[in-house]
């Protein structure tokens, strides 16, 4: 309980630091905080945004399609936007990292602001943090969070299926959530924290020391499979049918 407590609240900390130590979201601070100037650039058509090494993505939901990068003007010879099918693809090239390295010495990160129709799915990877607003969303929404990523939804939504997959040391926050269908499954050291959850049926796995935690839940039905040390753990429940598996020192509490 008290190992488990100590990890959320390095969790916690991690976030935050992804969160809060970037660039400032608006416009004027970025370019203050990181001499950097705004580029924008002609990509449409997409609805996955797929992210990795150390860019802060904001993305805006319900709009027309504009993506904008903030950073120093002799770092965009290294930034690579493009569409790959239904996928925008924020990619860093510099093979050997001695760029980012000489320029940015891990101190901050390329922001990247994204407005697009719908959003379906979320690829974080690397050190990457993800900003999302809005509420419009396909029928089945997934948020594919790895390495040291963050992701972070700040309104409240709706979906068909939403699928949360973390490993690592990724991590997922948002308030509320209504879906038909729920799969959470988070490994390593990741951590999954929802305000209150409304689904037909939640399926809950966490592997190693990772954590699934869920202020609320109302459901028809919730499975729920713990194993290592890692833990769930649900607050106030309204389900009609529970079940739960745990192995090793991990835990369910629901």
């Amino acid at each position: 309980m008290k190992k488990f407590a100590t990890i959320a609240s390095a969790a916690l900390l991690a976030m935050s630091g992804l969160f809060g130590t970037a660039c400032s979201t608006k416009a004027n601070a970025v370019e203050n905080e990181c001499s950097s100037v705004k580029k924008t650039f002609n990509v449409t058509g997409f609805t996955e945004v797929d992210a990795g090494h150390q860019f802060e993505v904001d993305i805006k939901t319900g709009g027309s399609f504009a993506v904008a990068v903030y950073a120093p003007d002799d770092a965009f010879q290294y930034i690579k936007l493009l569409r790959k099918g239904e996928r925008l693809l924020v990619k860093w090239d510099d093979r050997d990292n001695s760029f980012f390295n000489r320029r940015y010495n891990n101190h901050s990160k390329v922001k990247v602001t994204v407005t697009m129709p719908v959003l379906n799915r979320v690829s974080a990877s690397g050190q990457s943090s993800f900003n999302i607003s809005g509420s419009s969303f396909g029928k089945r929404l997934v948020f594919d969070v790895s390495g040291q990523s963050g992701v972070k939804v700040n309104d409240n939504f709706k979906v068909g299926q939403l699928t949360i997959d973390l490993s690592g040391q990724a991590s997922f926050r948002c308030n509320d959530a209504v879906s038909k269908n729920v799969t959470i499954d988070c490994s390593g050291q990741a951590g999954a924290h929802l305000g209150s959850l409304t689904a037909t049926a939640v399926n809950l796995d966490t592997s190693g020391q990772a954590g699934i935690s869920i202020a609320s839940c109302k459901a028809n039905a919730i499975s729920a499979d713990a194993s290592g040390q890692s833990r769930i753990s649900v607050g106030r429940t309204d389900c009609r049918s529970v079940s739960r598996s745990t192995s090793g020192q991990a835990s369910i509490n629901l």
